[in-house]
């Protein structure tokens, strides 16, 4: 099992977008 580079920046990048989402939600 090789280990995706590109798992975790997806991850970062989705938490990101939801956080930037409810963000805005709030506000």
């Amino acid at each position: 099992l090789e280990e995706d580079p590109f798992a975790d920046a997806e991850d970062e990048e989705e938490e990101f977008t939801i956080g930037r989402r409810r963000r805005r939600s709030t506000g």
